[in-house]
């Protein structure tokens, strides 16, 4: 007998419930994840396709967001949404006082995306200090102001017990 969810696995990405609390939805989650990855090893950011561009000469087969995560263009960019803040292009980018709120009333994002119409490359920057943040107050249970919540495993249970 052959164990097929084994082989599948290989292809798996994790899904972290936790980080629901950040990103918000699942799908936004599963993105968030990723997006942490590739910040892991190119902190300073990266640019990545959103689909297949094979006439694009950066381009490589599997380098893009669609065939990487399975995600339709569509499903992408509502995730994306949800995470981050769209340039479509280099001047909309630099004209921005501040990329992650592009307006005064909007929310801080965590990442932006920037179109560079020149090469049909799209450049990912993080959030970093946000981000952190977010992260550290998941990790600990803090948010400014707050106290962490009780750990009942750590301490026994409610009722001294499990």
């Amino acid at each position: 007998m052959k164990n097929r969810t084994v082989a599948q696995a290989q292809n798996s990405l994790p899904y972290i419930k936790s980080y629901r609390a950040i990103a918000g939805t699942v799908i936004a989650t599963i993105l968030f994840q990723r997006l942490e990855w590739r910040f892991s090893k190119y902190p300073n950011g990266f640019y990545k396709f959103l689909e297949p561009a094979p006439n694009n000469r950066s381009y490589r087969e599997g380098d893009s967001w669609t065939e990487e995560l399975e995600f339709s263009v569509d499903e992408f960019r509502s995730a994306f949404s949800a995470l981050g803040v769209r340039y479509k292009s280099r001047t909309d980018y630099s004209a921005a006082t501040d990329p992650f709120r592009p307006k005064p009333e909007a929310k801080e994002a965590l990442y932006c995306s920037v179109l560079d119409k020149s090469t049909g490359l799209t450049y990912y920057s993080r959030n970093h200090a946000l981000v952190d943040r977010l992260l550290d107050e998941l990790v600990t249970g803090k948010e400014e102001g707050k106290s962490a919540p009780v750990d009942l495993a750590q301490n026994g249970g409610a009722d001294g017990n499990f």
